[in-house]
């Protein structure tokens, strides 16, 4: 508590870097402790240094840090990936990954690239009914800018469940995986209980993807990460 409230004072005076340097002692304390008022202390440290200083190494590590103690939390998911909700993360930024389609018969390979399932739709689930619905296969250009144009709409009415359907669909074509799972954390954070289990089996899917991509690049602690989330989203999904 001391050194939180250290790093707040030093922010009010301006004093940015002594500030930084404070947050990044009290994170260290902080691992492994996992109470409420850490989880909060160390959300103002993302934030501070993601809004603040617009330090993205320190605001990643901060996350992780954060992760660390609640895997699966929506605001240190968002700032591990850097991008949501604005939606501004490069897709070389991110892992190629092999992800089924929500709904699609068949899975689709996620690359960089337009990928084609010979189609010209693929069914995605929609959070409203659960039925499936048709999106457009774009090309890599149109595509992000379909993104972008759904992040507005979004940030708008951020309940609008046709258009995370869309933003699921396009993201994962684009291999945006952090993004994806992001958005995907933030509505399992807002959403009724059966709205929710309808994001259940795509996060868990996308935790899978991202644990098996961490092991492969031996980066064991991401991975167990990973792994810890989804295992406990599909307890979730298994008890209802």
């Amino acid at each position: 508590e001391a050194r939180s409230a250290e790093a707040r004072l030093l922010e009010s005076l301006n004093e940015h870097a002594a500030a930084s340097i404070a947050w990044s002692r009290f994170a260290h304390l902080a691992q492994g402790r996992g109470n409420l008022d850490a989880i909060v202390a160390l959300r103002d440290a993302v934030r501070f240094e993601r809004d603040v200083r617009k330090d993205a190494a320190t605001t990643r590590h901060l996350a992780r840090i954060g992760l660390s103690m609640v895997p699966g939390d929506s605001a240190f998911l968002e700032a591990f990936a850097g991008g949501m909700p604005s939606l501004q993360a490069s897709s070389a930024a991110v892992p190629t990954l092999e992800i089924a389609a929500p709904v699609a018969s068949t899975a689709i390979t996620v690359s960089t690239q337009v990928v084609s399932t010979g189609d010209a739709t693929e069914p995605v689930h929609s959070a409203n009914n659960a039925k499936p619905k048709a999106f457009a296969d774009l090309d890599e250009g149109e595509a992000t800018q379909r993104v972008e144009d759904l992040s507005v709409d979004l940030r708008r009415n951020p309940n609008d469940a046709d258009v995370v359907a869309e933003l699921v669909h396009h993201l994962t074509r684009l291999s945006r995986s952090m993004d994806l799972l992001a958005l995907l954390s933030a509505r399992l954070e807002e959403a009724d209980p059966q709205t929710r289990r309808s994001y259940l089996p795509d996060t868990i899917r996308v935790y899978r993807e991202l644990a098996k991509h961490a092991r492969s690049s031996d980066v064991a602690f991401e991975a167990e990460l990973y792994e810890s989330a989804a295992q406990m989203l599909s307890d979730e999904l298994a008890r209802d």
